[in-house]
């Protein structure tokens, strides 16, 4: 090898991905999401699995949204006993993609972004009382402010007196 390579392409190529590995990224962290579009291939999107394919297609329908994946598609359980319900969850930059597994919305995936996702997490996720997403999010602008979504045992809705999301639970 000559030195001019090995300077300009294989020293950077070594430095980037030890660095990478070093910060825990994947080649999708580096990626446009137009170009992630054109690698994503059931079950991957960039370096991380996708268990369900509706999953994967809740993601290609709203990556410019959801921004790109932070983790693989992981299993999930409520634990209240009344809800008892399994399912997944995938994160991504800017939400995250919760696919039902048991009951009557077997197989429904909903996403949950924004600042409900903020006050969702805030209550425990679907280890609250609050369960999973039974409904996407509705928003009034496009910064995802204000609006409301369903969940198995309440919902999260902004206040606009108080300008806060306020929870109001539909079970014990």
């Amino acid at each position: 090898m000559s030195a001019n390579f090995t300077r300009r392409v294989l020293l950077p190529f070594l430095l980037g991905t030890i660095l990478a590995v070093f910060v825990n990224q994947t080649k999708a962290d580096w990626m446009n999401p137009f170009e992630l579009m054109k690698t994503a291939k059931f079950p991957y999107i960039g370096g991380y699995h996708v268990a369900y394919r509706d999953t994967f297609d809740k993601w290609l329908g709203n990556y410019r949204m959801l921004g790109l994946p932070r983790t693989d598609e992981l299993y999930v359980k409520t634990e209240w006993s009344d809800l008892d319900t399994a399912g997944t969850a995938m994160g991504c930059k800017n939400g995250t993609i919760y696919r039902i597994g048991t009951g009557p919305l077997n197989g429904k995936s909903y996403i949950v972004a924004g600042k409900i996702l903020k006050k969702y997490y805030e209550l425990g996720g679907v280890h609250s009382r609050l369960g999973f997403p039974t409904s996407q999010a509705s928003w009034y602008n496009s910064d995802f402010e204000g609006g409301a979504q369903f969940f198995q045992g309440g919902v999260i809705t902004w206040d606009p007196p108080t300008k806060t999301y306020v929870v109001r639970y539909t079970r014990p």
